[in-house]
């Protein structure tokens, strides 16, 4: 039986399958890059390794060229094999060494434009390190290029390393990714959205809040863009691996937010928006903060936006109902103005729905589907 990944690993796999960049710092000598190589092919993925320190802006960009009286940039070989291969993963190491390039990095990390050829969404990214300190000419990651990672500590499975040096690592077991991952499905990332979204409309201040200081914004610091990028990570989380969840959160928007964030977590007992779905009764929809039915009703939002059929809208209804019949209109109502404009509120809204929200609507001015309002 293959052993279990350890926790940096298990964020890395959630990162990857979530195809949010991800950036891992260690020491030299430890094996990232062999170990990385090792598991992305277990993982399914064709995997292309560059060595950033000892490329320029070209390797990144392509060569301008002209064709059909235009001038365009040449497509880069490493980039046409990613983009054949039905998974793939691009591996970029010695970052840190690569000031000359970073401005190319920029599209590349997450438009996936690497000059004028467009990265599908099969592609994931990897980017490798040592701490700027200790490396080859190292230095800090520029603000910009910082925020787009999610950034992971290299911890060396020691166990591992003993078991498998006397063979040359031939062999070495690997889990499979579906027992420690989720499916990454609809319910999922509902559940991310819920978690994250909760949190921020408790504290709004910490939605963009980079650091004053220059060496904190090379790390993790929060900003929408991180925000979505550990939304994009934790749909791949089992709700029981809280150490993986903790360590995306702190490699994506910091320490300071993710102690905030845990801390709220702890006192708020968040519902499960498939289970709010099955039973919107299960809610205290009369003494609930008002924070948390936000979140919970954006979540059910994005289940029912995601998954696209028309009973899981009319459960999406239901549960706006259940709101505001007990009282609540007011936070229902941005819910419900989303789920009467969708393609399936222009068949029409169920009657209980018509009664609990088309006075509020047209008192407040709303511009609804013509089907709520008939």
């Amino acid at each position: 039986m293959s052993a279990r990944p350890t926790t940096m690993m298990r964020a890395l796999a959630a990162c990857v399958h979530g195809n949010v960049p991800a950036l891992v710092k260690g020491g030299p000598g430890v094996g990232k890059t062999a170990k990385l190589e090792a598991v992305g092919n277990s993982w399914g993925h064709h995997v292309e390794t560059i060595s950033a320190g000892s490329r320029e802006a070209v390797d990144f960009m392509g060569l301008p060229m002209e064709k059909d009286d235009e001038v365009v940039y040449s497509t880069l070989s490493w980039a046409k094999r990613l983009a054949a291969a039905t998974k793939g993963l691009l591996v970029v190491d010695e970052i840190t060494t690569a000031q000359s390039t970073f401005k190319a990095f920029l599209r590349i990390l997450q438009e996936r434009y690497v000059g004028e050829f467009h990265l599908p969404d099969s592609v994931a990214i990897v980017a490798i390190c040592n701490p700027p300190e200790i490396a080859v000419d190292g230095v800090d990651l520029p603000a910009p290029v910082a925020n787009r990672f999610i950034h992971l500590d290299w911890h060396l499975d020691r166990v591992e390393w003993l078991d498998n040096v006397g063979t040359g690592f031939a062999d070495v077991p690997t889990a499979a990714v579906s027992t420690y991952l989720t499916a990454g499905a609809n319910a999922d990332r509902a559940r991310a959205v819920n978690l994250v979204t909760g949190f921020l409309r408790f504290r709004p201040d910490l939605l963009d809040a980079m650091p004053t200081d220059p060496d904190a914004q090379s790390g993790a610091w929060p900003s929408p863009r991180s925000w979505t990028n550990a939304i994009d990570a934790l749909t791949w989380v089992p709700t029981d691996d809280d150490d993986a969840r903790d360590m995306i959160l702190i490699g994506a928007v910091g320490k300071p937010a993710t102690v905030q964030l845990l801390t709220w977590l702890a006192m708020s007992d968040l519902h499960d928006p498939v289970a709010v779905l099955a039973n919107p009764n299960i809610v205290g929809w009369t003494t609930e903060r008002p924070d948390r039915l936000f979140a919970l009703l954006g979540a059910i939002i994005t289940l029912a936006a995601l998954e696209g059929d028309a009973t899981t809208w009319r459960q999406a209804l239901r549960v706006t109902v259940a709101c505001a019949r007990a009282g609540r209109p007011d936070v229902a109502m941005p819910a419900a103005r989303t789920l009467a404009n969708s393609p399936h509120g222009r068949d029409g809204v169920p009657a209980d729905f018509k009664d609990a929200f088309s006075d509020l609507f047209i008192r407040t001015g709303q511009v609804v589907s013509q089907a709520v309002a008939a």
